[in-house]
């Protein structure tokens, strides 16, 4: 469990936002941009809000810390996502043996994950596992100046078929 709390850890320190941009469309020129779908995706999936490409965030417009700002929030515990049924049948008639989905939230200064989009979408079901498995974390909240602040973190969700 330490070494899944401790990858999970590293993963929100290091995930670029720049990744998660090169797996990005344009939709058109006045549409909002937003990551791309998985073909494979389910209605549960889509159910969920893709991400922007690109958050603005800053405590002063939208209240929400910048990752530059601030120490990161901590991940203190944290839940597997299941696969079901459908999503593993799914899985094995395209023989694949893993996929990942790759969720934002809002770790509000509660430590209490809030505000789930998709922003590495894996399809057959598995990102609203995703988000379903992310918003039961809970984190040690981000901090600027000694004070507890929301921000926005990406977390990556691995789904195995043993």
């Amino acid at each position: 469990m330490q070494r899944l709390e401790f990858a999970i850890a590293l993963l929100l320190l290091l995930v670029p936002r720049a990744w998660s941009q090169s797996q990005a469309q344009v939709t058109g020129d006045t549409a909002p941009r937003t990551v791309q779908r998985n073909p494979h995706s389910t209605p549960a999936d889509l159910a969920i809000p893709a991400c922007p490409v690109r958050f603005d965030d800053s405590l002063a417009t939208d209240g929400i810390a910048n990752s530059k700002e601030e120490h990161a929030p901590k991940v203190v515990h944290s839940v597997a996502g299941e696969i079901s049924r459908e999503s593993r049948r799914a899985l094995e008639k395209e023989h694949l043996q893993t996929s990942d989905s790759w969720v934002t939230v809002v770790v509000d200064r509660n430590g209490k994950p809030q505000s789930p989009c998709i922003a590495v979408a894996a399809g057959y079901g598995l990102d609203a596992a995703a988000a379903k498995a992310v918003l039961q974390y809970k984190f040690k909240p981000a901090t600027k100046d000694d004070t507890l602040v929301p921000i926005r973190v990406t977390v990556g969700v691995n789904f195995r078929l043993y």
